[in-house]
């Protein structure tokens, strides 16, 4: 520790000695001698107790009314002394942090947020903006120095992430800051088009930092950072929902605004999903599940189909969640359920289903018979999981039953 620390907390002692003096002696300028019992000229001052009338005898000045004898009497020379030696108190504890970061950091926090220029944090890792002031060559000591703006700048930063600024000095500036850069938290920000009542919303926020700010949404539970927030507990019925971000560094905001974005709050669970279960829409759906019976080695197996880039799923961008059953003679073999993939293409294209050992035989006859009906509690239930990745808010409701044909299994080639 150098010297000039060691004297840091001298200059810190003697400031507010000298501050706490100021304050002690305002409040006397202003405020000590009051004046309730006593009859005195407001001009003068002089005792009017044993004077009747307004006049006062001493100066000839004519009192108003009887409230003005009794003012309090307010020593204005003493006053603008306190403020000189509060102001003095105030250079005298800021010698320290002079010392380290130069004369911006004497300027208070509430002038700095709102006259530093409004610009890219440039204290991390040198100056965003730079300009150069350079002294005279024949000055003994010549060096160079940042402008002015750059430097109250960085020191606004500098006291924002040490969270040295107070709420409504953070929202000024970073305020001022989005403003001068024109950015919009909100495109930022993900919600579902469409949701039903009651029901929490959820929503994604981008992480990419705003010169190292984070961004946060507020959900029931508080401030929540990316990628996934909730953004309301239980939604009421609308078309717009109210959605409130921020931008901080750390566990919670330093800036804060609202906006009202559009999403239709209507219905239940059960209707926030499009039927489809159209002729056109069972064939396409048969057609890309294709389900067949394979050997898998020495055990039969109930093979569907999952999304992949075949043709047959081409302009399938709805969900597809199904159960199934299989039956012989309207005996019942074996019950499935299962889902293909709403917008992925899984490395593995297909769903097989082990056949009970009692109904091998008949499965494999050739005469049984597949039924399988689309299921939206589930399908549902993924979209609401995660909506995001979801092309369209619909999914397949309909029903189709074929022969269970006997085929190869996808996963073993014909040559072997």
């Amino acid at each position: 520790m150098n010297a000039a620390a060691n004297l840091d907390w001298l200059y810190l002692l003697g400031g507010w000695l000298l501050g706490a003096s100021a304050v002690l002696l305002l409040f006397c300028s202003l405020f000590r001698d009051r004046n309730r019992k006593l009859r005195r000229c407001p001009k003068c001052w002089y005792d009017m107790s044993g004077t009747p009338g307004m006049q006062c005898p001493e100066c000839g000045r004519e009192a108003r009314g009887e409230k003005k004898l009794h003012q309090t009497r307010r020593k204005w020379r003493v006053a603008a002394l306190a403020l000189v030696l509060g102001l003095t108190g105030y250079g005298i504890a800021s010698v320290p942090g002079y010392q380290r970061g130069g004369w911006v950091a004497l300027v208070p926090s509430s002038v700095l947020v709102f006259v530093a220029p409004a610009e890219a944090d440039g204290t991390p890792g040198g100056w965003t903006r730079r300009a150069i002031i350079r002294y005279p060559t024949n000055w003994p000591n010549s060096r160079m120095v940042t402008v002015t703006d750059d430097t109250m700048s960085n020191e606004t930063w500098k006291r924002l992430r040490a969270s040295k600024l107070a709420h409504w000095q953070s929202q000024v500036f970073l305020g001022r800051y989005v403003k001068k850069q024109k950015l919009d938290l909100f495109e930022h920000l993900r919600l579902p088009p469409r949701w039903p009542v009651g029901e929490a919303i959820p929503a994604t926020l981008g992480d990419d930092p705003f010169d190292g700010l984070d961004l946060f949404a507020r959900g029931p539970d508080g401030w929540l950072p990316p990628p996934v927030v909730r953004v309301v507990g239980a939604s009421a019925p609308g078309k717009t929902l109210t959605v409130e971000l921020g931008l901080g560094a750390g566990a919670l905001p330093m800036y804060r605004t609202v906006r009202e974005m559009p999403v239709v709050i209507e219905g239940t669970r059960e209707t926030l999903l499009e039927p489809r279960a159209s002729a056109e829409d069972n064939d396409r759906v048969k057609a890309a599940l294709n389900p067949h019976v394979s050997m898998n080695g020495f055990e039969p197996v109930v093979v569907l189909y999952d999304r992949s880039n075949q043709a047959e799923w081409d302009g399938i961008h709805f969900g597809i969640a199904y159960t199934f059953e299989v039956s012989l003679d309207g005996a019942v073999l074996l019950r499935g359920r299962g889902m293909a993939q709403w917008s992925t293409k899984p490395k593995r294209n297909w769903e097989e289903f082990a056949v009970p050992e009692p109904a091998r035989a008949a499965v494999l006859s050739g005469r049984a018979v597949i039924t399988i009906r689309g299921n939206r509690s589930d399908a549902t239930d993924e979209y609401m999981s995660w909506p995001f990745d979801k092309p369209t808010a619909a999914c397949w409701t309909g029903e189709f039953s074929q022969p269970l044909e006997t085929r190869w299994h996808p996963g073993i080639s014909k040559g072997d």
